[in-house]
């Protein structure tokens, strides 16, 4: 499994990380950025190199509930706000990490709520 990250109109691939789970060396530190939280230290790692953000490219990840949510996501009260929500609806709810903005997109679907945390925002604010 790989992260990666991409122009979907040019196709380019900036950036790819191999996923490392538990296979994970004990013995090999954490990667860069990880003590900001697993998701946010990816979304860094995937932007950094060439500075997206600068040039108008920003990062998504998917959020998923492993043994935790990823840290500073208050998932399960995402997934109790989408609850009552028709199937397909769609949400953003916003946020600043360590000075920079962030959005939680959420679509609900018949037996769970899908979850994207990005740095790219919304149309609107």
């Amino acid at each position: 499994e790989w992260h990666t990250i991409a122009c979907g109109i040019s196709k380019v691939l900036f950036r790819v990380e191999l996923v490392q789970g538990k296979d994970f060396p004990k013995e090999k530190p954490d990667p860069e950025f990880n003590s900001l939280g697993k998701t946010v230290g990816l979304l860094l790692r995937l932007t950094r190199s060439i500075e997206l953000a600068k040039k108008g490219v920003f990062a998504s990840a998917l959020i998923k509930k492993r043994r935790y949510w990823p840290k500073f996501i208050p998932g399960d009260a995402i997934k109790t706000h989408c609850s009552a929500f028709e199937v397909g609806h769609a949400d953003a709810l916003g946020g600043t990490l360590d000075g920079i903005e962030f959005d939680v997109f959420t679509m609900r679907e018949p037996d769970y709520t899908m979850m994207l945390m990005s740095t790219y925002g919304t149309t609107t604010r």
